[in-house]
């Protein structure tokens, strides 16, 4: 309670590379400390559509799906009232940021992120000039400005920081190159591993500034991956990653860490969950009532295991034991697995909770359609 929160996006980061080691060497050594020294969450699903990163943003700060409708909620239904984070956080005295090395116009941020309670939001055209890679800013040159910036910020304070540098085609400067890939060099999947080894170079650095000015230890960090990363299956077999169903491998990394979560710190909680999830998560964990808030995910504390049903926009859910899986929406084209091991099991057991995910998609683009909040 009372504690600042500081929520780091991250660019087409998936789960695949929390421990991955490439001849010796970790892809992602600083991610993978935090989710040593924090609270790391190895089945957080990737809830996200059309929308891309869009829709993790929406579905992590707002906890409702996205759209039905072909297209982000960010263009389609950005005159809606939301009942989102940052709103709710500012009426409990959190000065919000949002922060974002691209300009405000694209996925119409700078409309979308004041609707949804940022009282300030900085774009490319806000932030000072500095080494670029890829779409912008680098990431360690972004990290760098809002570490300074969230020193200035009244407190307490949430910001909302999106990164950019581990962006599609991975195409990161030679200079930047720092792995020794051996045959992967020079392939989509050598070329990711290079830009989001990067990214976390640049996470490292972030963490580094926060313990020097003393945020490490008054803040809630969270850090996730807002999408999948987009890469070929004929790639990821490369590293010996073979999917015995869709979706299997359809995680994001996510990690919390508080110093006041003391004998929390340093577990791995192993139950489902999904993008949703984040904002009741975090109202629970600042102590403010989740009460009169419209949250379709489910906190990640303090909640049955057995109860918990992540839902993706095509009709497929995962359980903590079971993943149904439809490519068309359709419960007929469906096919049911025991999550862990892929063993195949009788579709007709999965039809009472695929109706419930049905209900549940129902009733979010409802409130969506219908501008309902108000």
């Amino acid at each position: 309670k009372g504690q600042n929160v500081i929520v780091v996006q991250v660019e087409s980061l998936q789960g695949f590379v929390v421990g991955l080691t490439v001849n010796g060497q970790e892809v992602t050594p600083h991610l993978n400390r935090l989710m040593r020294e924090g609270l790391a969450f190895p089945h957080y699903y990737d809830q996200t559509h059309h929308g891309r990163t869009s829709d993790g943003e929406f579905t992590s700060l707002v906890s409702l799906y996205p759209s039905s409708i072909a297209g982000s909620i960010y263009f389609n239904f950005a005159e809606n009232e939301f009942d989102a984070l940052p709103k709710i956080l500012k009426q409990h005295g959190y000065a919000t940021l949002s922060a974002h090395a691209y300009t405000g116009a694209f996925w119409n941020r700078a409309v979308m992120h004041r609707n949804l309670g940022f009282e300030q939001s900085l774009f490319s055209e806000d932030l000072k000039p500095g080494k670029t890679i890829g779409w912008g800013l680098s990431d360690e040159d972004f990290f760098t400005q809002m570490s300074e910036k969230m020193e200035r910020l009244p407190r307490p304070f949430f910001a909302f920081l999106i990164t950019l540098s581990n962006h599609h085609p991975y195409e990161l400067p030679p200079a930047y190159q720092t792995l020794d890939l051996g045959e992967l060099e020079g392939t989509f999947l050598g070329h990711y591993l290079q830009s989001v080894h990067y990214t976390d170079q640049a996470l490292g650095r972030l963490i580094e500034l926060l313990k020097a000015n003393g945020l490490y230890d008054s803040s809630i960090l969270v850090v996730y991956g807002d999408h999948d990363a987009g890469i070929p299956q004929a790639e990821l077999q490369k590293l010996g990653i073979e999917p015995k169903y869709e979706r299997e491998y359809d995680k994001v990394p996510m990690v919390i860490y508080s110093s006041a979560l003391s004998e929390l710190n340093g577990t791995v909680q192993q139950q489902v969950s999904g993008h949703l999830d984040l904002a009741p998560t975090l109202l629970y964990l600042l102590g403010i009532s989740q009460e009169g808030h419209y949250f379709m995910g489910q906190r990640l504390f303090d909640f049955p295991d057995a109860e918990r049903l992540v839902v993706f926009r095509d009709g497929s859910y995962v359980t903590q034991e079971h993943a149904f899986i439809t490519q068309t929406g359709l419960f007929e084209d469906g096919r049911y697995y025991e999550r862990i091991s892929g063993r195949p099991l009788d579709p007709q057991a999965a039809r009472e909770q695929f109706l419930a995910a049905q209900e549940r998609l129902r009733l979010s683009d409802l409130m969506l359609e219908g501008d309902l909040y108000p």
